[in-house]
């Protein structure tokens, strides 16, 4: 079983409108909600935690599930944060990660490998092991994203704004 790749292709500096490839990102989520680039090679695990992230109201690239497209999203898409697993296509992830700091995007590994095992270099850096959970997913974007579920975002409003013309009952009659 592979994974489906979707492809975005923006510079941060470019202005004017968004491109058509924002249909990469999770669909039912809101334009504003922050964006978080998926590296994940194993399938379910990469359905699973995409379909964290929807819930909690975040739009997902990805996931990417090879090391080289992995690298080539980190280069030139623009999202809000990343969430990679330390190995990719049995290497490990770190030439993405070096891109997104270089970046200065903010990123945190959720892997099979424990933080023991992580490259000195990356050990500051938010770590989750598998299996993890909704909460500890919660808990890493907390650290990468400080303020991502705040007024705006759909996960951390307790409910949505009414839509006009829609009531309790469903629609009004016009």
């Amino acid at each position: 079983m592979g994974c489906s790749i979707w492809v975005m292709d923006a510079s941060p500096a470019e202005e004017g409108p968004v491109p058509e490839a924002i249909n990469a990102f999770s669909q039912g989520v809101p334009v504003s909600a922050k964006r978080v680039l998926v590296v994940e090679d194993e399938a379910l695990i990469a359905v699973y935690l995409k379909s964290l992230l929807e819930e909690f109201g975040v739009a997902c690239l990805g996931p990417i599930c090879k090391l080289s497209e992995a690298i080539r999203q980190a280069e030139t898409a623009v999202f809000d944060a990343a969430v990679l697993n330390l190995v990719i296509e049995g290497q490990p992830a770190y030439a993405v990660a070096e891109i997104l700091s270089s970046r200065g995007i903010p990123f945190g590994f959720a892997s099979g490998v424990g933080r023991g095992f992580l490259d000195e270099a990356w050990g500051d850096r938010p770590h989750i092991e598998k299996p993890y959970t909704g909460e500890s997913l919660r808990a890493l974007l907390d650290q990468v994203m400080p303020g991502w579920a705040g007024p705006g975002s759909a996960y951390g409003s307790p409910e949505l704004p009414p839509i006009p013309g829609i009531g309790a009952e469903g629609l009004s009659p016009t």
